[in-house]
């Protein structure tokens, strides 16, 4: 039987409009560097999440001042953290109603997400979804797809009792899937790059409801 559900946030909980992130951007850089940093930072954090193992503002700062040549200080992350604290979000289709019926069925319900935990956090309050999650467990902590972070997220339970969803295939899906936790790929828009035969997906989350 599963007794825990580990969400992924963005991308799986909510969808982010990132716009007053990359208004912030361009309030504290030049134009110049701007126009650099943001063709660059996305992949740049994926970068990042391949090398360390935690988020961590210092350690950030440093690493994006050496990929980029700009001066990203830790005052600079910070900021950028309380603006993600603030973000216009999107609750995808059939999330409340599958946390309600998760609820309902007294399962242990939780977030595994990749960013820091005070933005993170703070969106899901804002949502009115904070109330359904026993736990919140983050990148400051941990990175997807390190083992420990999966570990951490099932907490007392164990491995077969635990399930995964999210939207990347590979630190919500295979990864966790090797150490025996349930793996669900959230696609809601059918991609189809894929073994279907393998891997279990769905395109709205109120599925859940029926396999569970």
């Amino acid at each position: 039987m599963k007794k825990r559900f580990i969400f992924d946030l963005d991308g799986t909980l909510l969808k982010g409009d990132f716009s007053k992130e990359i208004n912030y951007f361009k309030s504290i850089l030049s134009k110049e560097d701007y126009e650099k940093f943001i063709k660059v930072y996305c992949k740049l954090l994926i970068k990042y999440e391949s090398i360390f193992k935690n988020y961590d503002v210092h350690q950030l700062s440093e690493f994006l001042k050496q990929e980029t040549k700009i001066n990203i200080s830790d005052n600079f992350i910070k900021g950028w953290i309380d603006i993600n604290s603030n973000m216009d979000d999107i609750i995808n289709d059939g999330v409340i109603e599958t946390l309600e019926y998760l609820k309902h069925k007294d399962k242990s319900i939780v977030v595994l997400t990749n960013w820091f935990l005070k933005p993170q956090k703070e969106r899901l309050k804002k949502m009115r979804l904070f109330e359904y999650f026993d736990e919140i467990y983050a990148g400051d902590s941990i990175l997807k797809p390190n083992k420990e972070s999966y570990i951490n997220s099932c907490g007392s339970y164990t491995v077969t009792e635990c399930v995964m969803i999210g939207d990347d295939l590979d630190k919500d899906v295979y990864s966790p899937s090797i150490l025996g936790i349930e793996s669900i790929y959230y696609n809601p828009n059918d991609n189809d790059f894929y073994d279907k035969s393998k891997i279990l997906s769905i395109k709205n989350m109120s599925e859940i409801k029926e396999r569970y």
